[in-house]
């Protein structure tokens, strides 16, 4: 979501990556995975969100290209 790389610039990545894992009901790692992005793009499905951004897994947030938008 936009404010996940809100959070991110704000708060940092480890923060905003365990804020997006207790919203999602996760175990709290504070890193990113293949899990948490699937977990991330059925919510967003669930809310009418999509998806955009980068596809490997470090760089997804940690470039700042990873985003949920509202169509």
């Amino acid at each position: 979501a936009h404010q996940l790389f809100d959070t991110c610039v704000n708060c940092g990545k480890t923060t905003a990556i365990r804020i997006a894992q207790q919203v999602l009901m996760m175990t709290i790692t504070g890193k990113w995975s293949e899990e948490l992005k699937y977990n991330l793009m059925q919510y967003g499905k669930e809310n009418n969100y999509s998806l955009a951004g980068g596809s490997d897994s470090d760089s997804a947030i940690g470039s700042g290209t990873f985003r949920i938008l509202k169509p």
